[in-house]
């Protein structure tokens, strides 16, 4: 697991990462046959996330209590 290198991120970037979690959400959500990784993959496209920040959306996205 890669970790940001000052193990925070700027206000921007967790405004960056909410806005991504719910577009992931959903995606999710709207799609007929909803598969979690090509999800995944657009969101962090569409978000322009680096890899710490995509590992950041997946544990909220796990935490997320449906």
């Amino acid at each position: 697991m890669l970790k940001n290198t000052n193990n925070y991120f700027t206000i921007e970037e967790w405004d960056l990462i909410e806005r991504a979690l719910e577009t992931l959400v959903s995606e999710l959500e709207e799609s007929a046959e909803p598969e979690f990784a090509q999800s995944l993959e657009n969101v962090v496209l569409a978000y322009d996330l680096d890899q710490c920040m995509k590992e950041e959306l997946v544990r909220q996205y796990d935490w997320l209590d449906f």
